[in-house]
């Protein structure tokens, strides 16, 4: 018996392929020329949580490293700092206060607070829960930046944009519990 070997398609691309021939289907009756209509996006900005306790990653954070394009300073730098507190506010929700003097590209440069950011928690098959925290609500110009990645509770990656940076341009500052 002979099979014919189809390459695999992605339920994106069929889905492309057909709403492309129903707009079509539609605009040649209309006599219109035919431009395909995408589905729209889904209202939910942020990824589905696996629903891990939060409650292990409130507490306070100080900076031990920064880092922008593989290169690594130690904090403290200019003999200043960057700290960090969590707390709860409701559910997934906790407030972020960040404590950053003006430090060049070495901080926020002020500091911050985000009264209802969002937490997302990944359980893994070992058993260890990464978080994430959404300073802010997740946009294609955010570019993944503005957002907490905490692992073993204890250790944490903040993802910013430097004041005077490009968007999409950031550096990441690791801090310990």
């Amino acid at each position: 018996m002979t099979f014919l070997h189809l390459p695999r398609l992605s339920t994106t691309a069929i889905l492309l392929c057909l709403v492309g021939l129903i707009s079509c289907g539609r605009s040649s009756q209309s006599g219109a020329d035919p431009t395909p209509q995408l589905p729209q996006p889904t209202n939910q900005p942020y990824p589905q949580s696996d629903g891990a306790p939060i409650t292990p990653i409130f507490g306070n954070y100080t900076a031990s490293w920064y880092e922008e394009s593989s290169d690594r300073t130690n904090y403290p730098i200019n003999n200043q700092t960057v700290s960090l507190s969590i707390s709860p506010v409701a559910g997934d929700t906790v407030q972020v206060s960040i404590q950053a003097t003006k430090n060049g590209k070495f901080s926020p440069g002020q500091n911050l607070t985000y009264t209802k950011a969002v937490v997302i928690s990944r359980i893994f098959t070992d058993g260890s829960v990464t978080y994430y925290v959404y300073l802010t609500q997740p946009t294609q110009e955010s570019c993944g930046y503005n957002t907490l990645y905490i692992y073993s509770n204890t250790t944490m990656d903040y993802f910013f944009v430097p004041p005077g940076n490009r968007p999409c341009v950031g550096s990441r500052i690791r801090l310990l519990k």
